[in-house]
């Protein structure tokens, strides 16, 4: 399991004989993707997102076997939850957004070397299990909930079997909210252990399932949410993108994974959640092209 540690080392300075301190993370991982987090890491950070003005990564130093740790640079940073939740007017909300939209931008165009790779049936398949993991766990939920999340899975399916095409680049692997972190003028890309050639729409809708749940579900302001997925987009410059009127489809796929999390947690935890989470993937899905045509209106309007 994935843990993280956090270390102090104090260093001397050659000559001065002063010392300083230098502050690392330590990431326990398996051997393998404790090698993709070093190789791809290292790879960002000295390629597509060195110097750059507002996101960078974070510096591997080392990887070490026994256990397996990839040792690098932190820097104090908050989360990105907290970040957004103390802003208080919509421009400075989406200079936030923009600026992660921008990010995924360059690692979407980077030239990272990843072995592996993910075809839309293998994506389909990830969906499809994780349908059947909250069958299970709503089983005793009663007709209705289950009638709701079979169609959702439906449209999923379907939706990969309409995709026009599927791209193949550089991704995180459904982004989310905890892979971003924020100091005072630049973010934090986190945690590339799972980086794998897929379709670009994976982290967008994954970035956004997040807002839907923070803006939609919790906060009730679904016209923050229009607002902050404009600014993503704008920033990720999606505007001329063949599989744009995609991206909302691929926020329902990203919804319907969140809630194969959530049910895995003790049920009372969950159980007030799910009619919200289920009916907002489902309102995902049917407005996406590819499962519901391509006469659709724009869902953030």
């Amino acid at each position: 399991m994935e843990r993280e540690l956090t270390y102090a080392v104090k260093l001397r300075r050659p000559g001065s004989g002063g010392t300083r301190t230098v502050l690392l993370k330590g990431r326990l991982l398996p051997p393998h993707l404790g090698r993709t987090e070093f190789v791809v890491s290292h790879q960002l950070g000295n390629g597509a997102f060195k110097n750059h003005e507002t996101m960078r990564v974070p510096k591997p130093l080392t990887i070490l076997d026994q256990p397996s740790i990839v040792l690098l640079e932190w820097h104090p940073t908050i989360a990105f939850k907290d970040r957004v939740r103390s802003i208080d007017t919509p421009i400075r909300l989406a200079k936030v957004f923009a600026a992660v939209g921008g990010g995924l931008r360059i690692l979407h165009a980077s030239q990272v070397g990843l072995a592996v790779l993910e075809t839309a049936e293998e994506a389909c398949e990830r969906c499809r299990d994780a349908g059947r993991r909250i069958e299970s766990r709503l089983a005793s939920s009663g007709p209705r909930r289950l009638e709701q999340l079979h169609e959702c899975v439906a449209l999923v399916v379907r939706g990969f079997r309409d995709l026009e095409s599927w791209e193949y680049r550089p991704v995180y692997g459904q982004l989310r909210w905890d892979a971003v972190t924020c100091a005072r003028k630049r973010f934090y890309l986190n945690g590339f252990e799972h980086c794998r050639l897929s379709h670009p729409g994976l982290d967008l809708g994954g970035f956004l399932a997040d807002a839907v749940r923070f803006y939609v579900l919790r906060e009730e302001r679904r016209d923050l949410y229009a607002h902050v997925r404009r600014a993503l987009l704008d920033g990720y410059a999606a505007d001329g993108l063949a599989w744009r009127g995609d991206i909302e489809w691929f926020v329902g796929c990203a919804l319907l994974l969140g809630l194969d999390r959530l049910v895995a947690r003790p049920e009372k935890k969950w159980e007030p959640k799910v009619d919200g989470l289920l009916g907002e993937c489902r309102r995902a899905l049917l407005a996406g092209r590819v499962s519901a045509g391509p006469n659709v209106h724009d869902p953030s309007t």
